[in-house]
């Protein structure tokens, strides 16, 4: 059953490089499905759960491949928005929201982004899927991150930005070892190449 269902799906599914790894995952779940329909007498409809499995993946393929131009959009929100990130040059001013940390030198640029401000940029540049864009990036070799996570720690709010922290992140206090952060790279100095 598994693998009439697999050449099944691999028929329905766009040709990627991913196709034969994820219609096996999709023919385990048709599988399942079809032995609960002969076991309990209950129609699921398999052919539906495919259909919606298949549009997800096409979702899915698509930020896959829009990671590239993600990551040039990020860069340009990053400098546009410079004054929300602190730097050895650079405080975020009071009135100002604290979206992370930046740190540049002439061969690299860090840019350490709170989650939940990532989150937002990703949104607010039209894609659906942080997770899948972190896993392609982190593919593409751009992102630091902490022994098996794909986040790394950095202290972004000083003791007495605890204010601006709860505002932000939602939790108080100061954070000692500091938050978690998506850190992201870029060659060279952002800021001077793009002037």
């Amino acid at each position: 059953m598994v693998e009439d269902n697999k050449e099944y799906i691999q028929k329905k599914m766009p040709i990627s490089k991913f196709r034969d790894r994820i219609a096996t995952k999709f023919s385990l779940i048709l599988t399942a499905a079809e032995l609960f329909e002969l076991t309990y007498n209950l129609e699921l409809s398999g052919e539906d759960i495919v259909d919606m499995l298949i549009v997800q993946e096409q979702k899915s393929m698509t930020e896959r491949e829009m990671a590239p131009k993600f990551y040039s959009q990020l860069k340009q929100f990053i400098i546009r928005y410079r004054r929300n990130f602190k730097s050895d040059t650079h405080e975020v001013g009071h009135l100002q929201e604290i979206w992370g940390k930046i740190e540049a030198n002439s061969s690299e640029t860090r840019c350490f982004i709170l989650p939940v401000i990532l989150d937002k940029i990703v949104k607010e540049l039209g894609y659906s899927d942080t997770k899948i864009l972190l896993n392609e990036l982190k593919n593409m070799g751009v992102i630091i991150h902490d022994k098996n996570k794909n986040q790394k720690r950095k202290i972004i709010f000083s003791k007495n930005e605890t204010n601006q922290r709860e505002e932000v992140l939602g939790q108080s206090g100061y954070a000692e070892k500091g938050d978690y952060t998506y850190c992201i790279t870029f060659e060279g100095n952002i800021f001077e190449d793009a002037f």
